[in-house]
């Protein structure tokens, strides 16, 4: 509760952002930002810098005059790049295990203790490699190939995460974008080994508030595909820019029946990011709810929720702290625990 109350207090509290931050804000996307960049030109009086900051931003999307200042047509070729990661992070579940607690039913007692999961601090490092080619006015594809990998200092337990993004961006006309991304992600532990594909389709719409507010909406559709079942997801956002340099986003997710299956029936999420004493801070909310599912005979029904704050701590350092909570029909699978670790800045080449 503690938490909650310290995060309403983030989101409340005015605060007035550093100079030049109030539209370049972790949350937002990069054409969410050029469009408030844009907006915010027109209404304040500028240095011949800043143009050159927002001109360049533009020609990187593809568009080859920029803001037309430099009387040249020449769109910026971006270039690929790699960035490492140390990280160091509880893991509520190390080695990909079942719940730490035996099986209780009413004919006998199942308990494997070799299968239980176990919990503990993790260290790691994270590659990142990122590209992008430009094929027309706000037209472009960025592709990524995520690498993590995690080790427990006390056992022998590593986690492999794996995972690439293709995504193309694409302006229609005037406000209007349609966006298609496809993504594949694989998670291998010692007990478990997840896979799973999204297929997505979306169109956005930025629009102009008033007081220098910046709006995104979206709407899209998702197809999920897992080892098990494959689902397909309506997608909703809204993601909004403050002239304070706040950023608030909202998404909603909507997911067919699969029979069978615990599948995602409901998820809702929100997002947060505002400047305090010139340094980030970043909420996150999350609540899923699920169903669809079966466990020996019982049909299955869960709610899971997440809160996290991220902040920086002190130099390149950046501290995640949160908590998880997971609500079940069966007893068996109800959890909670806290959520915390260390990150150190990209480290870019």
């Amino acid at each position: 509760m503690r938490l909650i109350y310290f995060v309403s207090i983030l989101l409340i509290y005015p605060l007035k952002a550093a100079a030049n931050t109030e539209c370049v804000v972790r949350g937002a996307s990069e054409r969410l930002q050029n469009y408030c960049l844009q907006n915010t030109l027109s209404e304040k009086i500028v240095d011949y810098r800043q143009l050159l900051i927002v001109d360049n931003r533009m020609r990187l999307e593809g568009y080859k005059k920029g803001l037309g200042i430099l009387h040249s047509d020449v769109a910026i070729n971006p270039q690929s790049y790699a960035v490492l990661q140390p990280y160091t992070h509880y893991e509520r579940n190390i080695n990909g295990g079942n719940p730490a607690k035996p099986i209780v039913l009413e004919f006998g007692t199942f308990d494997d203790q070799t299968l239980y999961r176990r919990s503990g601090f993790t260290y790691g490092l994270g590659f990142r490699y990122e590209g992008r080619y430009l094929y027309g006015e706000g037209r472009y594809l960025n592709y990524s190939l995520r690498k993590k990998f995690a080790h427990d200092p006390y056992g022998s337990f590593n986690i492999n995460t794996l995972i690439g993004e293709f995504c193309s961006y694409n302006h229609i006309q005037r406000s209007w974008y349609v966006d298609a991304c496809i993504s594949a992600s694989q998670i291998h532990k010692d007990l478990s080994n997840e896979k799973w594909q999204n297929l997505s389709l979306s169109t956005s719409r930025l629009l102009k508030g008033a007081k220098g507010v910046n709006h995104e909406f979206s709407v899209g559709y998702n197809h999920y595909i897992g080892k098990i079942y494959e689902q397909s997801q309506v997608k909703l956002g809204i993601d909004t820019i403050f002239a304070s340099g706040m950023f608030f986003g909202v998404d909603t997710t909507l997911g067919e029946i699969v029979s069978g299956h615990l599948a995602t029936r409901y998820a809702f999420g929100v997002n947060a990011t505002r400047f305090i004493a010139q340094k980030p801070v970043k909420i996150s909310f999350a609540y899923k709810q699920s169903d669809g599912g079966s466990w020996l005979g019982v049909m299955r029904d869960e709610q899971s929720s997440s809160i996290q704050v991220k902040f920086p701590l002190w130099g390149a350092v950046s501290a995640v702290v949160g908590y998880n909570q997971t609500k079940s029909n069966v007893d068996y699978f109800n959890d909670a625990y806290p959520n915390f670790g260390l990150q150190l800045a990209d480290i870019r080449f």
